[in-house]
């Protein structure tokens, strides 16, 4: 039998709940009555770790440039999530231009790194290892073969999730 599509979804915003820094009394008391929650040594874990979500789901597009605008929506999500570092010291006077741009969609923006400077800031600011948790993360990929707009489409995905995902230590 396949699992309903939300029971992914409901799994990964579990595994964002638990680890997610920035909800660690939440994530607490969700999983202080489960199995989990009995155990000290996940739990030592729990809400410890800056997290970005990113859910490729919805994203479908019969041309690259409908794909693009839709990848580029995720993207400004995971920044519009984590809008508390433009107020707390963490940026530059640049970096907030630049955050500030992808946040809000400007079509300027540098979409193509935008995840892995995510990723950085959030590590510099937590001083902890971010997690990446991508969901459907082929739903993009298989849009753009489906398509024929893969030739176009590919590059930008390797180069902007790629580059997020490496570990640099």
């Amino acid at each position: 039998m396949r699992p309903r599509r939300w029971a992914k979804s409901t799994a990964m915003s579990m595994v964002k709940y638990f680890f997610d820094i920035n909800n660690s009394a939440l994530a607490r008391s969700l999983f202080a009555t489960t199995m989990i929650g009995k155990d000290a040594a996940f739990m030592a874990y729990c809400g410890q770790f800056p997290v970005i979500h990113l859910n490729f789901g919805p994203c479908r597009g019969s041309d690259w440039r409908t794909m693009f605008r839709c990848l580029r929506n995720v993207i400004c999500l995971a920044y519009d999530s984590h809008k508390y570092l433009l107020h707390d010291g963490t940026l530059d006077r640049v970096e907030h231009q630049r955050f500030e741009d992808i946040r809000l969609g400007a079509d300027a923006a540098d979409y193509l790194s935008a995840v892995a400077r995510l990723t950085e800031l959030l590590e510099r600011r937590h001083k902890k290892r971010v997690i990446v948790l991508i969901d459907e993360y082929d739903k993009p990929v298989n849009e753009a073969y489906e398509c024929g707009y893969d030739k176009e489409a590919l590059p930008f995905l390797i180069s902007a999730f790629t580059g997020a995902l490496k570990d640099t230590k």
